[in-house]
């Protein structure tokens, strides 16, 4: 079972290494909004709830799925239409 799970995981990782610097920098990205969001809000007075960390775990989410479906329809789906083409 756990040699199983091992596998699984690697064959992702290897599937996604060519985004793997796209998703790094998005991730970045949306934590450096989060820093800034916090020191603007701290700066007017606001405070910094629940609400407002949950949308940057909504971002993160919407953005790294958009990035890894993006990759996987270019990758797999376009690809095959370029072979049906060609018939």
């Amino acid at each position: 079972m756990k040699e199983w799970l091992i596998a699984t995981l690697l064959s992702g990782l290897a599937i996604f290494a060519p985004i793997q610097a796209s998703v790094f920098a998005v991730g970045a990205l949306i934590f450096a909004d989060l820093i800034i969001g916090v020191l603007a809000a701290r700066k007017r007075g606001e405070s910094i709830t629940s609400a407002g960390l949950r949308r940057t775990i909504t971002k993160m989410f919407a953005y790294e799925s958009a990035l890894i479906l993006g990759f996987v329809v270019e990758k797999y789906l376009a690809r095959s239409e370029e072979h049906t083409s060609e018939l």
